[in-house]
């Protein structure tokens, strides 16, 4: 009899990983693909270069992968012991006398497993990748407008000390032409006119430069009241650089208190450093709670047509993990009520995984 446990044990745990790997890849490619969406629609506004969008991409894969485990596990438990209710499988495990709690201790090891999986990735790796998103996103911000040329619009860059415009931009080959360039340098009394211009970008180094076609430079302009003394120079192209990333302050800023390791968040003093290292014990605690109610709510009659177990699960886990977000931005607590608010949500659902059971049986 026990061997026959010990198989059907592992019969149950390969069939529950089995569909945790289904599950995590559909949601997976979801998320990517969102991710793809919603980075590619930003980065024509926010300055982040094409090099940088797979890498941006795969941080905020990472970040939200305590989740996307968490939530994948809890509906392949749900699926695989409803199936196996359906099948009668698990109603002959019951009338021989394995209850409820047998069952989770079969099915123990995997979820043990799952929520050590998540806890890592939720107390170390998601902290390091919002900590990436973060410097591609400050580098970014750091770099000017100009790189993103806008057509009937007066710009600034270097700190206002040059000044460009064009009546006309077209886009081409990934590239901005632009027709009837003005350009004034304030640092150097020059103003350039040009019938056209074209933006290019060094991606080894990073600068930004635009080639200017056919054109005049005056120079000298703010030392002169009248166009005699002003120098005046024809040329068929001249490069002026815009942006150069080595003149940009790379003085490192503090680090948010959601990318902050857990020693970090241990010596700070601050609440916010508090709830932020509960929040990441959360999200596991909250894996093992929904892995019960998965198994309470999986129970089916074989006879019946509509079962809705895995709409249950799922709106139980977005509620749970919802109240979880809303925790993470509590501001101005103590240190003993942030304890409370962090056992608060796990009681709740202690407590309706209670009812549940008491009303199955």
């Amino acid at each position: 009899m026990i061997n026959t446990n010990h198989k059907y044990q592992s019969f149950l745990n390969a069939r529950v990983v089995l569909n945790f790997i289904f599950f995590f890849v559909i949601f997976s490619i979801i998320l990517l693909g969102n991710q793809l969406y919603l980075v590619l629609s930003k980065s024509l506004n926010t300055g982040i270069y094409l090099t940088e969008v797979m890498p941006l991409i795969f941080m905020k894969y990472i970040r939200d992968l305590p989740f996307t485990i968490s939530l994948s596990f809890c509906l392949a438990l749900t699926y695989t012991l409803q199936k196996l209710y359906k099948l009668s499988e698990l109603i002959i495990l019951f009338n021989a006398g394995i209850g409820d709690k047998k069952l989770y201790q079969m099915i123990s090891p995997v979820i043990i497993f799952t929520t050590l999986i998540t806890l890592f990735f939720s107390t170390h790796f998601s902290p390091l990748a919002i900590k990436s998103i973060n410097n591609i996103k400050e580098n970014a911000s750091s770099r000017p407008e100009y790189i993103f040329f806008k057509e009937g619009v007066f710009q600034n860059f270097q700190n206002k000390k040059i000044i460009f415009f064009s009546p006309i931009i077209e886009s081409k080959d990934e590239n901005q032409i632009m027709k009837d360039v003005f350009v004034l340098s304030k640092e150097d009394g020059r103003l350039i006119l040009a019938d056209s211009a074209k933006k290019i970008f060094n991606e080894t180094t990073g600068s930004v430069y635009l080639s200017l076609f056919d054109g005049k430079i005056y120079q000298n302009l703010e030392q002169s009241i009248d166009s005699f003394n002003t120098n005046i120079t024809t040329f068929n192209k001249f490069d002026l650089l815009l942006f150069d990333p080595s003149s940009v302050d790379t003085e490192l800023k503090p680090l948010t208190f959601e990318s902050m390791s857990l020693f970090k968040l241990i010596d700070s003093n601050e609440s916010r450093s508090i709830i932020e290292f509960f929040y990441r014990f959360s999200v596991p605690l909250a894996l093992l709670i929904i892995s019960l109610m998965s198994i309470q709510l999986s129970r089916v009659n074989p006879r019946s047509t509509k079962n809705f177990s895995i709409g249950y699960v799922l709106l139980g886990y977005i509620s749970y993990y919802n109240i979880l977000l809303n925790y993470r931005e509590i501001k101005d607590v103590e240190t003993s009520q942030a304890f409370l608010y962090f056992l608060a949500p796990h009681i709740l659902f202690g407590l309706i995984i209670y009812i549940i059971h008491s009303l199955r049986k």
